[in-house]
């Protein structure tokens, strides 16, 4: 190999050095900017491709381990470059403040003042149901 870096990716489809590439994209904003719209399209073709290899499973059993391989890469690629879309996760963003603390100290007092907590459904132990004590 000479000595050389392997670019890989899009820098080195174009021969520069990934660090040149990611560099490029933190110092050109509209650039970067255009990097990531990029890599959100090429998620859609991804998915596009996946439906033409499982044409190509159906027309050719025999390859379909191969198919599935491949398209597992694919799948992986889309959820990567593209989550919102492909990705296997739905994030919840709640947007309610939550103050643990005084909950906390609101459940200290009721435990301190013995304060019963109200249930539909008691609890009852062997000894309050026949009488008896163990």
């Amino acid at each position: 190999m000479n000595g050389a870096v392997i670019a890989q990716g899009v820098a080195g489809r174009i021969g520069i050095h990934p660090s040149t590439f990611y560099g490029w994209q933190q110092q050109h904003k509209e650039f970067g900017e255009s990097i990531a719209r990029a890599r959100i399209e090429s998620a859609h073709r991804i998915a596009d491709r996946m439906l033409a290899l499982a044409d190509a499973a159906l027309a050719a059993p025999a390859l379909a381990n191969a198919v599935r391989v491949a398209g597992d890469i694919l799948k992986w690629q889309a959820q990567v470059r593209n989550p919102g879309i492909y990705g296997e996760r739905s994030r919840i963003d709640i947007n309610m403040p939550l103050d643990l603390g005084e909950r906390l100290l609101r459940a200290q007092a009721r435990v301190i003042k013995h304060e019963a907590v109200p249930t539909t459904d008691p609890v009852r132990l062997p000894e309050q149901e026949s009488g008896k004590a163990f």
